[in-house]
């Protein structure tokens, strides 16, 4: 009736909340750092970089990815097997 589909008005209004928490997290840490001194600029920048890291291992393992040394594990692992016939 009104021409909106339900489904992409949800998406829409998630990733709407979603973007507006990110930004608020940056601008958080934005004045945290200019509030800081040098010493406490590098200790958030610190942190902030372990954190993304964190994250970032995380997600790879969600989506079934491999880091180096457990794909050259298995790469050894698998090359003495036969082929398939």
């Amino acid at each position: 009736m009104t021409g909106l589909r339900p489904i992409h008005l949800v998406r829409e209004s998630v990733a709407g909340i979603r973007n507006g928490i990110n930004s608020f997290r940056e601008w958080r840490l934005h004045r945290e750092m200019r509030r800081a001194d040098i010493r406490g600029q590098l200790a958030i920048s610190d942190v902030s970089w372990q954190n993304n890291a964190g994250r970032l291992k995380n997600n790879s393992r969600k989506k079934g990815r491999l880091s180096r040394t457990e794909f050259s594990s298995r790469q050894k692992e698998l090359a003495g097997r036969p082929n398939r016939k």
